[in-house]
Order: structure tokens, then C-alpha cells, then sequence
């Protein structure tokens, strides 16, 4: 993350409290509004510490073995992507507080999204849970309670195919499986979605 640096050396109250907030999460967004073209990363939290820099009094977050800038670090909450450095008090500049849906439109699952790519079972389901959240604001009410209704279906139906799928293969394969299924689910929605916006 080639970013100018402003909260990535914290002070060691900071970085506790930034390794609190980030060890309840499972996904952060590295997004540096000031830099050109910089599109919003979606990052797994697999890893995550609170390390002394050696340098000086500094303390650093490190995620996935790699050090990050909280004023470049968005994490999700009340359902909106927050600024981490705005969050725990850290003066940072020239960075948004809040991403709007505008801001992050490149996560969105849209018509040219490729679902087939690699993505985690978590970073899956976070794409289809944000897909089922933009359909709040294009269905009426009695949509959206039927759309509930047959999501709850496809829970019923998923998790009778793992179990299924869990006693006749290997738990190597099991994921691989499990995503196939997620992905599947993601292209009907998507396309569902982008009927329903067009009127």
C-alpha cells in the first residue's frame, strides 16, 4: 500500500485501541481517497497485530504481516464503511469520515462483476450481503418481505447441500463447494437486481 504516510506510526493508547476495534472485525477496506485512480480494496483480516516500531515511541497495526495507515483503513460499522483513523480521534486529512455507496461502487456487485475470481467464502458472502442490501431501496415493502422469504429458502437449501456435499467428499473439497454455491446465489440475485432497476 504505496500510500503517503499519516496514521500508519500511532502512538501505543492508539494502537491498542485501533487492534481492539480491528480484532472484531473479519474485513477492512484499504481505500486512499487522495491518491489517483485508487480503487477500494476488500481485505481479509487473517492475521492482525499491535507491534513497537522501534523507532522512536511509534506502534504500528499490522495486518496480514503488512503494516497499514488507519487514515487509509475503513471498517464496517452500523452499516456503513468508517474511517479508522476518524474513528479513534487520530487528525488525519484529506480522507472522507464515512465512504457513501458512490465512493465504494467498484465493490458493488454490478453486471460487469466477476464473480468467478478466488474470493474467500467471507468476502463472498459479504458481496451477497451488500447485494441484498441495495434491493432495500428498489422493492416495495411486500419485494422485500418476499425476497427475505426466499433467501431464507436458499439457506434452507444450502445448508442441506453441505451437509450432503460433506458426507460424501473429502473436507479439502469442501470449501471449493461451498463457494461454488455462493456464487451462484450472488448471479441470480445480480440479475434479478439490475431487472428491478431499470424500472
Amino acid at each position: 500500500m504505496a500510500h503517503s504516510d499519516q496514521a500508519a506510526y500511532i502512538t501505543q493508547s492508539e494502537a491498542e485501541l485501533a487492534y481492539n476495534i480491528l480484532n472484531n472485525q473479519s474485513l477492512i477496506l484499504d481505500y486512499c481517497a487522495p491518491c489517483d485512480a485508487m480503487i477500494p480494496e476488500l481485505v481479509e483480516i487473517k492475521s492482525l497485530q499491535n507491534t513497537f516500531t522501534n523507532y522512536e515511541h511509534f506502534w504500528e497495526i499490522v495486518v496480514n504481516n503488512q503494516g497499514i495507515d488507519l487514515a487509509y483503513t475503513y471498517i464496517y460499522v452500523d452499516d456503513l464503511w468508517i474511517n479508522l483513523a476518524n474513528y479513534i480521534d487520530i487528525e488525519v486529512f484529506d480522507v472522507p469520515m464515512q465512504l457513501s455507496e458512490l465512493d465504494i461502487e467498484q465493490l458493488q456487485i454490478n453486471g460487469d462483476y466477476e464473480v468467478t475470481l478466488d474470493f474467500t467464502v467471507e468476502e463472498l458472502n459479504f458481496q451477497m450481503q451488500n447485494l441484498l442490501t441495495q434491493f432495500n431501496g428498489i422493492l416495495e415493502s411486500p419485494q422485500r418481505l418476499k425476497l427475505v422469504e426466499t433467501q431464507n429458502q436458499w439457506i434452507e437449501y444450502f445448508d442441506a447441500q453441505m451437509a450432503w456435499y460433506a458426507q460424501l467428499f473429502l473436507e479439502s473439497d469442501y470449501s471449493e463447494y461451498e463457494r461454488s454455491l455462493i456464487k451462484q446465489r450472488i448471479e441470480v440475485l445480480n440479475l434479478f437486481y439490475e431487472v428491478f432497476e431499470e424500472y
